[in-house]
């Protein structure tokens, strides 16, 4: 496997993606099929040799389970690592092995996973939360890889701008599968297009467009779906800040392992000139949400008017922020909580609509699921109640939610409208036969503003 390979591999397992092969030539083919039958010989050979040296049962049992644990790829881990639940009846073991599988990709190969929500203790733990939920289907219905790239830039706007925390995206059947998407939009494998289907796409692109921009070279491999993506409007949320602004808080990637020879903590980059240092040991390569604390003096050069910023001066001279002293990694959410400033969204995958329930990143779940449909009732202050906590809006593809429902194998015969605490139309008596999903994802948001509660 080369080292690109080894890259979007990772990138799909910290990301809770199911890896999607591409095609092999027969050749390699062959040859790899050798290697696994001869990794299969040796595997069977030595679990053998254990469980007959481990006589009496436990052992032949204890042996059994560690060689399942070394295959991380299974169908039960697969179905975990997607958020749909993969069925119950599973061991605690089971269950964490994907997690141990995305820390260790992270680890090996500078992936930095979605980032994990605050614990109990941290700040912003209890604040209200946004989540909104669509298929990957949708760049399906584009005509081109450009206007597919454009779409997905299209909801990350959407979703800046009204302040979404979380995006799911989920798998939906169409009607022709994933084949348009690789042989046309996608422009297939050998065509250096989106082989691993529009859900996959979405998600990446996505992803990039949260990340600050001087954090993608570190954490987001090169990969051709984000070919185009550089030439996306920027999303520009407050986490983006500008070299020359000072910002109480700042995102940044870890580029040491753990403290340095001086004592200085770990070295993390947040965009400024110098890598900064905060006391916590992490490992190289990992996002970390900085307190920088109140604006610094500048040295080397006129700091300048406001209205260049800190820095600048009226000339242009660049001065450099003083930034010494050991600075502090806190959660995600502290920015809100403390300057009620959004600080970006994740992102997570889902196996169908069913997985998008069963997911949630925070304690207790979803406790208010909107579901959107031409068929819905009208948008009103009785189907939002006012102390909800964490707000989950569904959106449907060209074919609505009910296609949805219709194409994922553990709702069938299910009415989709018994999925959700309300079933609402936020655009009555349209005037287009349909309405697209990223003007549906406006059109929601902007009708919901007035039943949302305080943002920070």
């Amino acid at each position: 496997m080369g080292r690109k390979e080894k890259e979007h591999r990772a990138w799909c397992i910290a990301n809770g993606i199911e890896p999607v092969e591409e095609k092999k030539s027969n050749k390699r083919k062959e040859r790899d099929e050798a290697h696994e039958q001869r990794a299969a010989e040796v595997e069977c050979e030595a679990r053998r040799r254990e469980a007959a040296q481990s006589w009496g049962g436990a052992g032949g049992d204890a042996a059994e389970g560690r060689g399942d644990e070394g295959h991380g790829d299974g169908p039960q881990q697969q179905a975990e690592a997607w958020g749909g639940g993969g069925g119950g009846g599973g061991s605690n073991e089971q269950v964490e092995d994907p997690a141990r599988a995305a820390a260790a990709a992270a680890a090996d190969y500078g992936v930095a996973p979605s980032r994990a929500p605050p614990r109990p203790t941290e700040a912003g733990h209890d604040l209200p939360t946004l989540t909104i939920a669509l298929p990957g289907s949708i760049v399906e219905n584009t005509q081109s890889f450009e206007l597919a790239t454009a779409l997905a830039g299209q909801i990350a706007r959407a979703a800046a701008v009204f302040r979404v925390d979380e995006i799911v995206v989920f798998e939906e059947e169409t009607m022709s599968g994933s084949s348009k998407w690789r042989s046309t939009i996608g422009g297939g494998a050998s065509a250096g297009g989106g082989g691993d289907g529009p859900t996959v796409f979405l998600a990446r692109v996505l992803q990039y467009l949260e990340m600050p921009q001087y954090l993608r070279k570190a954490l987001i491999p090169m990969h051709r779906d984000l070919r185009l993506a550089g030439l996306l409007p920027p999303t520009d949320m407050p986490h983006h800040p500008r070299r020359h602004e000072w910002s109480v808080y700042r995102e940044g990637v870890t580029v040491g392992d753990g403290a340095s020879s001086r004592g200085e903590g770990t070295p993390v980059d947040v965009g400024l000139d110098a890598p900064v240092s905060i006391a916590q040991e992490l490992p190289k390569g990992m996002r970390v949400t900085v307190r920088m604390g109140p604006e610094p003096r500048v040295s080397g050069g006129d700091r300048g008017g406001r209205g260049y910023g800190g820095g600048y001066n009226y000339s242009g001279t660049h001065g450099k922020w003083d930034v010494k002293g050991i600075k502090a990694a806190v959660a995600p959410t502290e920015p809100r909580a403390v300057e009620g400033a959004y600080n970006g969204y994740t992102v997570r995958c889902a196996s169908g609509l069913s997985g998008v329930f069963s997911g949630c990143p925070w304690e207790g779940g979803y406790d208010l699921c909107l579901g959107t449909s031409e068929h819905g009732v009208p948008l009103s202050s009785d189907a939002v109640k006012p102390d909800h906590k964490h707000l989950m809006v569904v959106l449907g593809g060209l074919y609505g939610l009910e296609a949805s429902a219709k194409s994922d194998p553990q709702l069938q015969g299910v009415d989709v409208a018994t999925l959700f605490d309300a079933y609402i139309n936020t655009c009555p008596e349209q005037g287009s036969r349909t309405i697209r999903t990223e003007e549906a994802l406006l059109i929601t948001l902007s009708a919901m503003q007035p039943f949302m509660p305080a943002y920070a």
